[in-house]
């Protein structure tokens, strides 16, 4: 946290916000939070749209894919430290060493992912 806390201001400005955390904007209570299909998200949206085959469309339309996903991603989060973006940790972390989590890796998680990534194998 202490990290965090110590960030510099004009990189959220600049950087988290703009590019991560698009504020709503919509009411007071929610303006700086970010939320899937805010005004803002559907501005943006349809600028993208409306821009045509411009040169720069491809790294615009990248830009806004990247942010679209994260509005869902970071959603009810502020991109700056506020005591709003607090959370705690609930009720069934596992608490494994690094051996024990390795080994679930190998024996549960990856055999259940490798199909969907190497399907025709």
């Amino acid at each position: 946290m202490g990290f965090i806390k110590s960030s510099d201001v004009n990189e959220s400005f600049n950087v988290w916000i703009p590019f991560h955390f698009l504020p709503a904007a919509e009411s007071d209570d929610v303006r700086l939070m970010t939320k899937p299909e805010s005004t803002t998200v559907n501005f943006l949206k349809e600028d993208i749209m409306k821009s045509g085959n411009k040169n720069n469309i491809l790294y615009r339309l990248g830009i806004f894919l990247h942010l679209y996903a994260d509005t869902y991603s970071h959603q009810d989060f502020k991109g700056f430290y506020d005591r709003y973006n607090l959370v705690e940790l609930l009720d069934g972390v596992e608490h494994l060493s690094n051996k024990d989590k390795l080994k679930k890796l190998a024996t549960e998680i990856i055999p259940g992912v490798l199909p969907m990534v190497m399907p025709f194998q």
